[in-house]
């Protein structure tokens, strides 16, 4: 009895199922195929992702890190506008989208292209040195200057703290230089573009003691 009972059964689903349409099989299949290919093309292209870009390297420099000393008392003396000042910071950016810094860049010529006898300051007060990216203008460098390196009051004015920024000519390239000062007491100069090469000797001169 109980085998006959099985035997109906399934001969009841298998009726069930002669019933379905073959165009209902067909579109199962054909979504089912469809799905399938899905996930194939998902499993292939899911690791050939372009990697995400890596954020740009931050510029930022705190000025309290570099020491609020004012300038020696011997050896030769870096002037802003007569007002003794010791070089805490110098960076060094190329013009140009894409441009680099030379890797062999003379850095006692370029340091001269600024005021004459800088290099000798950059030893004497063992300035830190930095490589900043390309700069698209000597406007937009001076404007990264002094977004990047906050002064300590409303541009530098009242602090011992100036920034100047500016090109360069070397070797027939247009560099930009950007200088952190510090002097031995506060004062009113604040931050300066030198918007022409020989702007830089109208500001800064090194005077032999």
């Amino acid at each position: 009895m109980a085998t006959f009972a099985k035997v109906t059964c399934s001969s009841v689903l298998f009726a069930q199922f002669d019933e379905v349409p073959i165009e209902y099989l067909y579109g199962g299949a054909a979504a089912l195929a469809v799905v399938i290919m899905l996930l194939l093309i998902w499993w292939l292209l899911r690791d050939r992702r372009p990697p995400p870009e890596k954020a740009p390297p931050s510029l930022r420099i705190d000025v309290a890190s570099l020491g609020d000393d004012g300038p020696p008392r011997t050896g030769p003396q870096l002037e802003l506008f007569n007002i003794p000042v010791r070089l805490a910071a110098v960076i060094l950016a190329p013009t140009g989208r894409g441009n680099e810094l030379p890797i062999n860049v003379d850095q006692t010529d370029l340091a001269d292209a600024v005021v004459p006898g800088l290099m000798d300051i950059i030893h004497l007060h063992r300035s830190k040195v930095y490589r900043w990216p390309a700069q698209l203008s000597a406007q937009g460098f001076a404007n990264t200057l002094f977004t990047n390196v906050p002064l300590p009051t409303e541009k530098g004015r009242g602090s011992p703290w100036s920034l100047v920024a500016g090109r360069v000519q070397h070797e027939d390239q247009n560099l930009l230089v950007g200088l952190v000062l510090c002097a031995e007491t506060p004062n009113n100069l604040g931050q300066f573009v030198a918007e022409r090469p020989t702007q830089w000797l109208d500001m800064l001169r090194v005077r032999t003691r």
